[in-house]
């Protein structure tokens, strides 16, 4: 179950690109939300309205949100991830997004796994991740944190 100080963590993530995106040049915005759970959970549906929200409010150009579940409660094995990595990367191979925003560390961990085929490029920021899970790892220099 997702607490306030995580949610929080998660608004803070959507203010920081905010701020981002406000410095750069007035064009629509393509982002992608990697959610670990599957969809319909109510915590997580709660989360990622109030995400898209607050885009919507603080970035002054025009936000597109796509929210892909990655499901691993139901599916965590190795087919299962190969299979969505087709599939994201399919359904983006034309129209990278602007940043990918990831929840949890099975998103994360999909995101990063994946980068290279799929999110070359593209900015990276994450969420609702415990620090020492991170502490060693090495992420690049264009993946963020809150």
């Amino acid at each position: 179950m997702l607490d306030v100080r995580r949610y929080r963590q998660a608004a803070l993530c959507v203010v920081w690109f905010a701020a981002l995106v406000a410095a750069q040049p007035a064009t629509a915005k393509t982002i992608v939300l990697l959610a670990s759970e599957a969809p319909g959970i109510p915590a997580a549906t709660a989360l990622e309205s109030g995400i898209g929200a607050k885009l919507r409010q603080d970035v002054l150009d025009p936000v597109t949100l796509y929210v892909e579940a990655i499901d691993v409660t139901r599916t965590d094995d190795e087919a299962y991830d190969r299979a969505f990595g087709a599939y994201v990367r399919a359904k983006y191979i034309g129209a990278a997004p602007d940043l990918i925003i990831t929840l949890a560390q099975p998103a994360l961990d999909f995101a990063l796994r994946h980068r290279a085929e799929i999110f070359t490029n593209v900015p990276l920021l994450f969420g609702l991740i415990d620090e020492s899970s991170i502490r060693n790892r090495a992420l690049g220099s264009d993946v963020t944190g809150m």
